[in-house]
């Protein structure tokens, strides 16, 4: 095998991707992506506009390397 990590790093990459897309059906599903958001409402996940960002946070979340501000 040419590469020993290629598992690994599809492993790793694939889970990123599910989690990612997840986080980011969960703040569809919430309302949280909605352009005019109430006043009163409260986001699921803090900062999360995007799928880039919702990758972001699976990336972080699984490193545990803290949460910036985006």
């Amino acid at each position: 095998m040419p590469y020993p990590h290629q598992k690994r790093n599809i492993m790793c990459t694939s889970s990123w991707s599910v989690f990612g897309t997840t986080y980011y059906i969960i703040a569809l599903v919430h309302g949280d992506l909605s352009e005019p958001v109430p006043a009163n409402h409260t986001a699921c996940i803090m900062n999360l506009d995007s799928v880039y960002s919702s990758f972001l946070f699976a990336v972080e979340t699984h490193h545990t390397i803290g949460y910036g501000h985006r």
